[in-house]
């Protein structure tokens, strides 16, 4: 998936580090 806010690399660094965690919680609540 394109990141439309490529003028931001500090947001997408944010936001994969976010999707990451929020795996590591679904693993742990599943």
């Amino acid at each position: 998936m394109e990141n439309p806010h490529k003028h931001k690399p500090g947001l997408t660094h944010v936001w994969r580090a976010t999707g990451v965690a929020l795996q590591g919680l679904r693993a742990a609540l599943i």
